[in-house]
Order: structure tokens, then sequence, then C-alpha cells
């Protein structure tokens, strides 16, 4: 979300030499339009949607070919039920789906929907940033010879951890 359309576009034709899978929310999220330029001058896949909100956002963006790959967060988008939307959306135009992150909200619909090819993947670090379901919850599936599986405990299988709840509880 730091760069102009102008510099994305300069960034992008830098970048092919490079092979990348794509260029993640090059542009601030509302700017649609310039999505849709970049989407269509660029070579390399352009991913928007992290900070979309509404399955309206995500309309518009398909409607305007403003990504070559849609990355809701469930959490950001209203939960499991408005997320099955949006990935349903993409599937009626053959736009894969690949959500912000691999918390267990946004795995579940991975592991479901088939125009979801892959997911992105945070491993848990003590260091900061992408860590906040590590801290609070346990059940978050560690990656495993470059593979993930979704355990059998009910509801999407997060506990919180207990050292947090005491914590929450004061």
């Amino acid at each position: 979300m730091g760069w102009d359309l102008r510099y994305a576009i300069k960034m992008e034709r830098e970048l092919r030499p490079y092979g990348l899978k794509w260029i993640e929310e090059a542009l601030m999220p509302h700017d649609v339009d310039g999505y849709s330029r970049l989407c269509a001058l660029s070579q390399t896949q352009i991913s928007h949607g992290e900070h979309s909100y509404t399955r309206w956002d995500f309309q518009e963006i398909i409607d305007k070919k403003a990504a070559h790959i849609l990355q809701p967060d469930v959490n950001r988008v209203g939960g499991i039920t408005e997320a099955r939307k949006i990935w349903a959306m993409a599937a009626a135009k053959d736009l894969p789906v690949v959500p912000h992150g691999n918390d267990l909200h946004n795995l579940h619909l991975v592991f479901s929907q088939i125009n979801t090819p892959f997911t992105e993947y945070f491993p848990k670090s003590d260091e900061g940033g992408y860590s906040h379901f590590w801290v609070l919850f346990d059940g978050n599936p560690v990656a495993k010879n470059g593979q993930l599986s979704l355990s059998d405990a009910p509801g999407l299988g997060y506990t919180l951890k207990p050292e947090m709840l005491r914590r929450l509880a004061l």
C-alpha cells in the first residue's frame, strides 16, 4: 500500500526477471481504478483485498478486473459466511482467492474451496510481526514439510491460552 500507480507499474517491470508469484497490495485499497490499470499492464499477478471489508468492495474489484488474486481476510469481511460469498463471486469469474494469513478462520476456507490453490503462511514468531493469534490462542497449525493440516478439535480448533484467559479476566 506504499506505491502510487506510476511507481507500481515501474516496479512491476523492474521485478519481472525475478519471477514473483504476485505483487501484493501495491496501492491503497480504495484505488480500485488504479489496481485495474495496474492489472491490465502487469505480467506479474496482482493481489488485492486484504483491506477490503465487504462483499460489495470485492464485487467492485471483480467487476473492474482490479486483481488477479483476491486476498480477503475472513475476520475483516464479517466472518466465514460473508467470506464464502466472496469466494463464490470469485469462483464465478475463475479468480483464485488466497486469503491474507494462515489463521484458522482463513484456513477453513482454504481447505474447503476449490479456487484457493495455496495459502499465505506466516510462521510463529516470538519477535513480533504477524503474531496476534499465536499469542492469544493454541491450535493454529504449524507447517511441516511445506504442508498444513487442520485438527479435528471442535469449532475452528482454537483454544484461548490459559495464561491469556487469566490476564483478560482481570
